[in-house]
């Protein structure tokens, strides 16, 4: 072959591996000490699901026992959305002295309670005044209130709102909504 001829084929390959080389550099500016790297895209975090984003966020392992416990956690695993007002470990120890014993003792009772947390369908606090009447997986009308400061579902704190999950929302509250209260 004539010189000529290795000059077009050297050409050739190089149109053909120059694209992909391109494509994995970054333009580095001169002042940057850092080292060329590939394009990635930022990871994107998943959401999981409500269950497992309440076993995540770490003061509600009292809740989600009982939630097993009343079988309620079989509902939560369904695609939803939900609103699960989730009271923290420090809401039930607040309970009367007994009163979590006797609830988990009566399984319809604990179900009841439990019930009274969850609405189906996302429940979210928009604006700086709210006022909302929303029903629980129970059937009880369940009061969402806020003004400028706070927000309060009946008469618990909402402490951390709008945590999102697969299937829903968690908003953490400092109180457990027993029925007959405040």
């Amino acid at each position: 072959m004539k010189p000529k001829g290795w000059l077009i084929a050297g050409a050739a390959a190089l149109l053909l591996v120059a694209p992909f080389s391109i494509c994995s550099m970054q333009i580095d500016d001169e002042e940057s000490d850092q080292p060329l790297e590939a394009n990635e895209p930022e990871p994107v975090e998943e959401l999981l699901p409500i269950l497992s984003t309440a076993k995540e966020y770490g003061s509600l392992g009292t809740l989600v026992k009982l939630l097993k416990e009343s079988g309620l956690d079989a509902e939560l695993k369904d695609t939803g959305p939900y609103t699960l007002f989730a009271p923290d470990d420090s809401a039930f120890l607040s309970l009367a002295k007994g009163k979590l014993d006797q609830l988990r003792s009566d399984p319809e009772a604990l179900k009841a309670v439990l019930s009274r947390h969850i609405v189906k369908g996302r429940a979210l606090i928009i604006g700086d005044e709210a006022d909302e009447t929303v029903k629980s997986l129970g059937g009880d009308k369940i009061r969402i209130s806020a003004d400028e400061e706070s927000a309060y579902v009946e008469y618990a704190l909402i402490m951390d709102e709008g945590i999102e999950c697969s299937n829903g929302v968690i908003h953490v509250i400092d109180a457990v909504l027993l029925p007959g209260d405040r």
